[in-house]
Protein backbone atom coordinates (compact mmCIF):
# COMPACT_ATOMS: atom_id res chain seq x y z
CA UNK A 1 0.00 0.00 0.00
CA UNK A 2 1.41 3.36 -0.98
CA UNK A 3 1.97 5.70 1.95
CA UNK A 4 0.51 9.15 2.10
CA UNK A 5 2.62 12.11 1.04
CA UNK A 6 4.31 13.86 3.97
CA UNK A 7 4.55 17.63 4.08
CA UNK A 8 8.23 18.55 4.51
CA UNK A 9 7.90 21.24 7.16
CA UNK A 10 9.14 21.48 10.70
CA UNK A 11 6.82 19.57 13.04
CA UNK A 12 5.50 22.13 15.48
CA UNK A 13 4.53 19.71 18.22
CA UNK A 14 7.61 18.79 20.31
CA UNK A 15 6.38 15.31 21.24
CA UNK A 16 5.46 14.38 17.68
CA UNK A 17 8.78 15.78 16.41
CA UNK A 18 10.76 13.59 18.82
CA UNK A 19 8.81 10.45 17.87
CA UNK A 20 9.34 11.19 14.17
CA UNK A 21 13.05 11.74 14.80
CA UNK A 22 13.47 8.34 16.44
CA UNK A 23 11.63 6.58 13.59
CA UNK A 24 13.50 8.39 10.81
CA UNK A 25 16.86 7.92 12.56
CA UNK A 26 16.32 4.18 12.73
CA UNK A 27 15.34 4.09 9.05
CA UNK A 28 18.41 6.15 8.12
CA UNK A 29 20.75 3.75 9.89
CA UNK A 30 19.11 0.80 8.16
CA UNK A 31 19.43 2.43 4.74
CA UNK A 32 23.09 3.22 5.39
CA UNK A 33 23.78 -0.42 6.26
CA UNK A 34 21.97 -1.62 3.10
CA UNK A 35 23.84 0.89 0.92
CA UNK A 36 27.23 -0.18 2.27
CA UNK A 37 26.44 -3.89 1.84
CA UNK A 38 24.75 -3.80 -1.57
CA UNK A 39 27.11 -1.29 -3.22
CA UNK A 40 30.33 -2.17 -1.41
CA UNK A 41 31.16 1.39 -0.38
CA UNK A 42 32.76 2.85 2.71
CA UNK A 43 30.44 5.25 4.51
CA UNK A 44 29.47 6.46 7.95
CA UNK A 45 26.61 8.33 9.62
CA UNK A 46 26.91 10.96 12.36
CA UNK A 47 23.74 12.45 13.87
CA UNK A 48 23.67 15.39 16.27
CA UNK A 49 20.33 16.07 17.98
CA UNK A 50 18.98 17.95 21.00
CA UNK A 51 17.78 14.62 22.38
CA UNK A 52 21.27 13.19 23.02
CA UNK A 53 24.33 14.80 24.52
CA UNK A 54 26.68 12.72 22.32
CA UNK A 55 26.38 12.27 18.56
CA UNK A 56 25.00 8.98 17.35
CA UNK A 57 27.26 7.24 14.86
CA UNK A 58 27.20 4.31 12.47
CA UNK A 59 28.74 1.78 12.05
CA UNK A 60 31.29 2.32 14.86
CA UNK A 61 33.80 4.94 16.09
CA UNK A 62 36.58 3.10 14.24
CA UNK A 63 34.52 2.98 11.03
CA UNK A 64 33.73 6.69 11.25
CA UNK A 65 37.39 7.54 11.80
CA UNK A 66 38.37 5.44 8.75
CA UNK A 67 35.95 7.31 6.48
CA UNK A 68 37.13 10.70 7.81
CA UNK A 69 40.77 9.76 7.21
CA UNK A 70 40.04 8.68 3.63
CA UNK A 71 38.19 11.91 2.96
CA UNK A 72 40.95 14.05 4.49
CA UNK A 73 43.55 12.36 2.27
CA UNK A 74 41.73 13.57 -0.86
CA UNK A 75 42.58 16.85 -2.56
CA UNK A 76 40.35 19.87 -2.00
CA UNK A 77 39.13 19.62 -5.58
CA UNK A 78 38.09 15.99 -5.17
CA UNK A 79 36.49 16.76 -1.82
CA UNK A 80 34.26 19.42 -3.34
CA UNK A 81 33.69 17.64 -6.64
CA UNK A 82 30.41 15.96 -5.69
CA UNK A 83 29.57 18.00 -2.62
CA UNK A 84 25.97 19.15 -2.65
CA UNK A 85 24.38 21.74 -0.40
CA UNK A 86 20.81 22.92 -0.34
CA UNK A 87 21.42 25.83 -2.72
CA UNK A 88 23.14 23.63 -5.31
CA UNK A 89 20.42 21.02 -5.02
CA UNK A 90 17.69 23.61 -5.59
CA UNK A 91 19.50 25.09 -8.61
CA UNK A 92 19.91 21.65 -10.17
CA UNK A 93 16.26 20.83 -9.50
CA UNK A 94 15.10 24.10 -11.08
CA UNK A 95 17.28 23.56 -14.15
CA UNK A 96 15.98 20.02 -14.58
CA UNK A 97 12.38 21.20 -14.28
CA UNK A 98 12.97 23.99 -16.82
CA UNK A 99 14.53 21.55 -19.29
CA UNK A 100 11.53 19.25 -18.98
CA UNK A 101 9.16 22.19 -19.41
CA UNK A 102 10.95 23.39 -22.55
CA UNK A 103 10.86 19.91 -24.02
CA UNK A 104 7.11 19.61 -23.38
CA UNK A 105 6.52 23.03 -24.94
CA UNK A 106 8.52 22.04 -28.03
CA UNK A 107 6.62 18.75 -28.39
CA UNK A 108 3.26 20.48 -27.99
CA UNK A 109 4.21 23.14 -30.55
CA UNK A 110 5.28 20.49 -33.04
CA UNK A 111 1.95 18.68 -32.63
CA UNK A 112 0.07 21.96 -33.02
CA UNK A 113 1.86 22.84 -36.28
CA UNK A 114 1.31 19.31 -37.61
CA UNK A 115 -2.39 19.75 -36.89
CA UNK A 116 -2.41 23.08 -38.78
CA UNK A 117 -0.82 21.35 -41.77
CA UNK A 118 -3.34 18.50 -41.69
CA UNK A 119 -6.28 20.92 -41.48
CA UNK A 120 -4.97 23.02 -44.37
CA UNK A 121 -4.69 19.90 -46.54
CA UNK A 122 -8.36 19.22 -45.78
CA UNK A 123 -9.33 22.67 -47.06
CA UNK A 124 -9.35 24.75 -43.88
CA UNK A 125 -8.15 28.33 -44.56
CA UNK A 126 -5.05 29.69 -42.85
CA UNK A 127 -6.47 33.15 -42.23
CA UNK A 128 -6.66 32.67 -38.45
CA UNK A 129 -2.97 31.83 -38.04
CA UNK A 130 -0.47 34.34 -36.73
CA UNK A 131 2.79 35.27 -38.46
CA UNK A 132 4.71 32.95 -36.11
CA UNK A 133 2.27 30.11 -36.85
CA UNK A 134 2.74 30.57 -40.59
CA UNK A 135 6.52 30.69 -40.24
CA UNK A 136 6.59 27.48 -38.18
CA UNK A 137 4.18 25.86 -40.61
CA UNK A 138 6.46 26.80 -43.51
CA UNK A 139 9.43 25.18 -41.74
CA UNK A 140 7.40 22.03 -41.07
CA UNK A 141 6.31 21.75 -44.71
CA UNK A 142 9.90 22.20 -45.92
CA UNK A 143 11.01 19.50 -43.48
CA UNK A 144 8.47 17.01 -44.84
CA UNK A 145 9.26 18.07 -48.41
CA UNK A 146 12.96 17.31 -47.91
CA UNK A 147 12.11 13.88 -46.53
CA UNK A 148 9.88 13.16 -49.53
CA UNK A 149 12.63 14.26 -51.95
CA UNK A 150 15.10 11.93 -50.26
CA UNK A 151 12.67 9.02 -50.49
CA UNK A 152 12.03 9.73 -54.18
CA UNK A 153 15.76 9.87 -54.93
CA UNK A 154 16.26 6.60 -53.05
CA UNK A 155 13.53 4.82 -55.04
CA UNK A 156 14.83 6.20 -58.35
CA UNK A 157 18.35 4.98 -57.60
CA UNK A 158 17.04 1.54 -56.62
CA UNK A 159 14.92 1.26 -59.79
CA UNK A 160 17.84 2.30 -61.99
CA UNK A 161 20.11 -0.29 -60.41
CA UNK A 162 17.46 -2.95 -60.97
CA UNK A 163 16.94 -1.96 -64.63
CA UNK A 164 20.69 -1.91 -65.27
CA UNK A 165 21.01 -5.34 -63.73
CA UNK A 166 18.20 -6.66 -65.88
CA UNK A 167 19.83 -5.24 -69.04
CA UNK A 168 23.21 -6.80 -68.24
CA UNK A 169 21.87 -10.24 -67.39
CA UNK A 170 19.26 -10.64 -70.13
CA UNK A 171 20.92 -10.27 -73.57
CA UNK A 172 18.33 -12.72 -75.00
CA UNK A 173 15.32 -11.95 -77.16
CA UNK A 174 12.65 -14.33 -75.90
CA UNK A 175 10.35 -13.46 -78.81
CA UNK A 176 12.70 -14.91 -81.42
CA UNK A 177 13.36 -18.66 -81.30
CA UNK A 178 16.38 -18.51 -83.63
CA UNK A 179 17.98 -15.70 -81.64
CA UNK A 180 17.31 -17.62 -78.41
CA UNK A 181 18.97 -20.71 -79.82
CA UNK A 182 21.99 -18.75 -81.10
CA UNK A 183 22.31 -16.89 -77.80
CA UNK A 184 22.30 -20.12 -75.84
CA UNK A 185 24.87 -21.67 -78.18
CA UNK A 186 27.13 -18.64 -77.81
CA UNK A 187 27.28 -19.10 -74.03
CA UNK A 188 30.28 -21.39 -73.67
CA UNK A 189 29.61 -21.91 -69.97
CA UNK A 190 26.43 -23.78 -70.92
CA UNK A 191 28.51 -26.18 -72.97
CA UNK A 192 30.99 -26.69 -70.14
CA UNK A 193 28.17 -27.61 -67.75
CA UNK A 194 26.72 -30.13 -70.21
CA UNK A 195 23.63 -28.20 -71.14
CA UNK A 196 24.36 -28.32 -74.86
CA UNK A 197 22.17 -31.43 -75.14
CA UNK A 198 19.22 -29.37 -73.98
CA UNK A 199 19.59 -26.92 -76.88
CA UNK A 200 17.29 -28.28 -79.60
CA UNK A 201 17.81 -27.40 -83.27
CA UNK A 202 14.61 -25.43 -83.38
CA UNK A 203 14.81 -24.68 -87.10
CA UNK A 204 15.36 -28.32 -88.08
CA UNK A 205 12.64 -29.56 -85.79
CA UNK A 206 10.26 -27.01 -87.19
CA UNK A 207 10.99 -28.13 -90.77
CA UNK A 208 10.56 -31.81 -89.85
CA UNK A 209 7.17 -31.06 -88.29
CA UNK A 210 6.08 -29.33 -91.54
CA UNK A 211 7.23 -32.28 -93.69
CA UNK A 212 5.38 -34.77 -91.51
CA UNK A 213 2.19 -32.74 -91.74
CA UNK A 214 2.46 -32.60 -95.54
CA UNK A 215 2.99 -36.36 -95.83
CA UNK A 216 -0.02 -37.05 -93.64
CA UNK A 217 -2.16 -34.75 -95.80
CA UNK A 218 -1.00 -36.47 -98.96
CA UNK A 219 -1.79 -39.90 -97.61
CA UNK A 220 -5.23 -38.79 -96.51
CA UNK A 221 -5.94 -37.32 -99.93
CA UNK A 222 -4.93 -40.57 -101.62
Amino acid sequence: MKGRKVKLDLISDESSRKITFQKRKKGLMKKASELATLCGINLCVMIYSPYNTQPEIWPSPLGVQSVINDFSAMSKRDQNKKMLNQGTYLRQSIKKANDQLNKLRKDNRDKEITQFMSESLNGKPLTNLTAKDLKDLDCKIKYFSNDIDKMIDKHITTDQKFENGQTKTSGIDLNDGDNLQNSLKNHSWLMELGFERMIMPMGDKHNKDIDNNNNNNDNGAT
